[in-house]
């Protein structure tokens, strides 16, 4: 087992780091309000997770906040509710660690951050579909059509990509 003994700074780093991201998503449902836009579309918890995956926090931090991200938001403004807190909790997990998996095998993040969304979302969809299917049967399964979260979804990987060449440079 490989356990990393962190210095006294490097956790008030990642505490703040912790903390700020959780402020972003706490600010989120009334940025929604304000601009009256489904900002859901953008996938707010992704993005602030995908930035906690930038600020290069330990593996294990980052699964912390795709677990208390959606469980935080849920607390805070009532969003997202009851099992979607659950789905989205999972996928964000699913996302996590299909990027670390895919990382090691591909060389390219966009790939690896691209397929890494696509499987997450497929995770959460099959999940959803099965909750549906026995507590809302007749519901509709997908609330933003495909082609928009495919687009976005490929966004979010260039962008990703993109900053994490950056960090890279940076950090040379």
């Amino acid at each position: 087992m490989n356990v990393k003994t962190l210095s006294v700074s490097a956790v008030a780093r990642i505490a703040g780091i912790n903390l700020l991201l959780f402020a972003v998503a706490y600010a989120l449902p009334a940025l929604a309000h304000a601009f009256a836009w489904p900002l859901y579309r953008l996938e707010p918890m992704r993005m602030v997770l995908l930035v906690g995956l930038l600020m290069a926090l330990p593996r294990g931090n980052t699964y912390f906040l795709a677990v208390t991200l959606p469980l935080f938001s849920l607390l805070v403004s009532g969003h997202p509710a009851g099992y979607k807190c659950v789905l989205m909790l999972v996928e964000l997990v699913a996302n996590v660690a299909f990027f670390f998996g895919l990382r090691r095998i591909l060389r390219s993040v966009f790939l690896s951050m691209l397929a890494a969304i696509v499987l997450s979302k497929a995770v959460y969809y099959a999940a959803k579909a099965v909750v549906v299917a026995i507590t809302f049967p007749g519901t509709a399964v997908f609330g933003t059509g495909l082609l928009p979260q495919l687009l976005w979804t490929a966004v979010i990987a260039a962008l990703f990509a993109g900053l994490s060449a950056v960090r890279a440079a940076a950090d040379k």
